[in-house]
């Protein structure tokens, strides 16, 4: 993988939005990005969890997750990798469709705005976080 072309760098913040949930071994990424932290660095995780009713006829976007987690679980191999759980919580917006034409032509503020209140709408696409320490 890429992050062990770093070498001899630690960081104070490191950042995997979105990522986890797309590989195959997410117990080791963590563990590999834990040994990139510095003392006390923050792990900043931002993952899916699906809906109840979610299934592959309506998730054609979403094929390409491997995992799901709900928090509990989620925490549970934060715990298992070392980390220390600070907070988590709900990400409370969704991109929606064509969010990039959205933005285009009608700028980020409004894609941003239309993604608060797309949130409650999309029942597939929920996103929570976690902010480790090590």
């Amino acid at each position: 993988s890429h992050i062990d072309k770093i070498k001899g760098v630690k960081f104070d913040t490191i950042f995997a939005l979105s990522v986890i949930d797309h590989l195959e071994y997410p117990t080791l990424f963590l563990r590999k990005l834990k040994s990139k932290l510095k003392k006390n660095g923050n792990l900043i995780v931002i993952i899916r969890y699906d809906g109840k009713n979610q299934n592959l006829q309506n998730s054609f976007f979403y094929k390409e997750h491997l995992y799901s987690w709900s928090k509990l679980s989620f925490n549970n191999l934060i715990n298992k990798v070392g980390l220390k759980v600070h907070k988590t919580g709900n990400i409370k917006m969704t991109l929606p469709p064509k969010f990039n034409f959205l933005k285009k032509y009608f700028g980020i503020r409004f894609v941003l705005m239309i993604s608060k209140i797309y949130y409650y709408f999309n029942l597939e696409d929920k996103r929570f976080y976690f902010i480790c320490k090590k």
